[in-house]
């Protein structure tokens, strides 16, 4: 009993960490004018796969530097 009570605080002490990170990271995203494919993944909530398939499929224009990938934060904004 006292065992499943500390497993049980442990485990809302954990989430509420995850919760507050993730929350500060998206904060984060929301600041930035680029953002590159996994950023712009998290901020809409969707797959890398999926922002590369949009950026295949011409739907999602970017901006190329050698290998990096930038996409405008606004044009994600307007794409939902």
């Amino acid at each position: 009993m006292v065992r499943e009570k500390k497993v049980e605080a442990f485990k809302n002490t954990v989430s509420k960490k995850e919760k507050d990170e993730g929350n500060s990271q998206l904060v984060d995203l929301q600041n930035k004018v680029y953002l590159n494919i996994s950023e712009a993944a998290l901020f809409i909530g969707v797959s890398k796969r999926t922002i590369e398939r949009l950026i295949a499929g011409l739907k999602l224009p970017v901006s190329r530097f050698n290998r990096r990938v930038l996409i405008k934060r606004i044009d994600l904004e307007n794409y939902m």
